[in-house]
């Protein structure tokens, strides 16, 4: 389910940067080429595709993690739960996502996180 939506945020992305792409093309033919800096229609560029990839990455982890912490929350308190709990559960390791090209396994984050929140909430924090 959170790999569908990461999947389908990809897919977006790449739709709006060909839209993007085809529209400074007409641009450049409706109007002349010029620097890419005084386009009207400005094409997303690599490192600023990648920093709203990493936003979503890393907000998406902290969703998963909120999500998952209010079901096993009790009137008393909330669990806890480190990011390097999180990164050692399942290894996400976002950088070394964004630099290879793959997307990490948001679905098995969930569902490791929700079996150890439920171990640790029945009193099994192993």
């Amino acid at each position: 389910m959170y790999n569908q939506l990461v999947n389908a945020f990809i897919d977006a992305q790449t739709a709006a940067w060909r839209s993007y792409y085809a529209l400074a093309r007409i641009e450049d033919h409706t109007l002349g080429a010029v620097d890419p800096s005084r386009r009207i229609i400005r094409v997303p560029t690599t490192a600023a595709t990648m920093a709203e990839l990493r936003h979503v990455y890393r907000a998406l982890v902290e969703r998963i993690v909120e999500k998952t912490r209010r079901r096993y929350a009790t009137p008393a308190a909330m669990p806890a739960v480190s990011r390097s709990f999180v990164r050692g559960l399942v290894r996400i390791d976002i950088e070394r996502s964004l630099r290879e090209g793959t997307v990490p396994d948001f679905d098995h984050l969930a569902e490791l996180l929700d079996t150890q929140l439920r171990r640790v909430v029945a009193g099994d924090g192993r």
